[in-house]
């Protein structure tokens, strides 16, 4: 296995010309639009120029169709390698939850299982807790149990896992937060616990599951583990940018084996933007399980969350559109699916600790017209 790096390996960057927009932005474009994609595209170098992105994609399907797919920037500074939106993997982080949830709606529809299980009914060797925890705690961030500690052994684990039962001995034997179904809070461990739910219920690997059920059936064969000791084709380079040194550098090393139902996915734009136009055109599951899977969450005092499950909703009720962001050491994702738009979106960087909301806002505006 790839042994953890001693120091950061600093990149260094002709900045200034990052600033005056000489940055090289190699384009896959296959936009149908051009004032929409020009604009779009004036908008992405400049954040990125000001932001110190080093490589970007987005893609954008609308009525079935790629209106907009392109790459910016660089996949890899050191061997110059080019993003592409079709074949640059990046790390999407907490995409990886929508991925998992439809994993449970397949098998949920399937009728492998049920929302109101006991996880014990499906893994028994979870150790026993004060409360019953469902399956639908676990999608919907109700479960009580624990996020990420403030230790760097957890976001920054450098150790391999290699199970998602061994993954789930990182958390197990803590207590309950609150007692579940009580209140709101996210936690990518109880996506780990999820796929071992996955697993339970399907007699499959999550990560097999996941192949066999959801991107072999829909071709998303740039979507895959970030397993550190593997040759991936197209992985990106994961960096951020330093404000001491003035530079891009390498991010330090990360095993993301113990999250992968959680955060620990590469995928493409492209590939992000098939699955969600199929969950969104019901071409994974049915109209109701989506509708199931995508209704604000019920507290046990009965009030309403607007998460769902799995999925991020909009609080705007005159804009209500879902989806998911992530971020991992050295990348960012987001999905979103715009219903009344019949679009969805999908963009992925291979830098973190950079916010650049308000830009894509603008592009998303330009393609819904508003």
């Amino acid at each position: 296995m790839q042994q953890p790096t001693e120091n950061k390996t600093a990149i260094r960057l002709l900045l200034t010309a990052i600033v005056v927009g000489i940055f090289p932005f190699t384009s896959f474009s296959q936009a149908t639009n051009g004032d929409k994609s020009a604009e779009s595209q004036s908008i992405i170098k400049d954040m990125m120029a000001e932001k110190h992105v080093v490589g970007m994609a987005i893609t954008i399907i609308q009525n079935g169709d790629t209106v907009w797919s392109e790459g910016f920037g660089f996949a890899d500074l050191e061997s110059q390698t080019k993003v592409n939106p079709a074949t640059t993997l990046f790390r999407v982080g907490s995409v990886s939850k929508p991925f998992t949830s439809t994993a449970v709606a397949k098998l949920y529809e399937q009728k492998q299982l049920n929302l109101d299980d006991e996880i014990h009914q499906h893994v028994p060797y979870f150790p026993k807790k004060k409360h019953p925890i469902t399956i639908h705690h676990l999608a919907s961030h109700t479960s009580g149990i624990r996020h990420y500690s403030g230790e760097p052994e957890e976001y920054w684990n450098q150790k391999f896992f290699g199970s998602v039962k061994e993954s789930l001995t990182m958390f197990q034997d803590d207590s309950l937060l609150f007692e579940p179904g009580e209140k709101f809070r996210y936690s990518s461990f109880g996506y780990n616990t999820l796929s071992a739910v996955i697993e339970g219920a399907s007699g499959s690997d999550y990560l097999s599951y996941l192949d066999e059920a959801i991107f072999t059936p829909l071709g998303m064969h740039h979507t895959i583990a970030d397993f550190t000791d593997s040759i991936i084709v197209g992985r990106s380079e994961p960096y951020q940018y330093d404000t001491i040194s003035g530079s891009i550098i390498n991010t330090d090393f990360v095993d993301n084996s113990y999250k992968w139902a959680g955060g620990g996915l590469l995928s493409t734009t492209e590939d992000m933007a098939t699955f969600a136009w199929a969950f969104h055109n019901n071409q994974i599951v049915s109209e109701s399980t989506k509708q199931r899977f995508t209704q604000p969450i019920q507290f046990n005092s009965g009030e309403y969350h607007a998460y769902a499950l799995g999925w991020a909703r909009s609080a705007d009720s005159s804009d209500p559109d879902y989806g998911h962001g992530g971020t991992a050491i050295g990348g960012k994702g987001s999905i979103k699916i715009y219903p009344e738009s019949n679009l969805v979106i999908a963009i992925a960087a291979n830098v973190w600790k950079v916010g650049y909301r308000d830009e894509i806002n603008q592009v998303i505006k330009l393609w819904l017209n508003r």
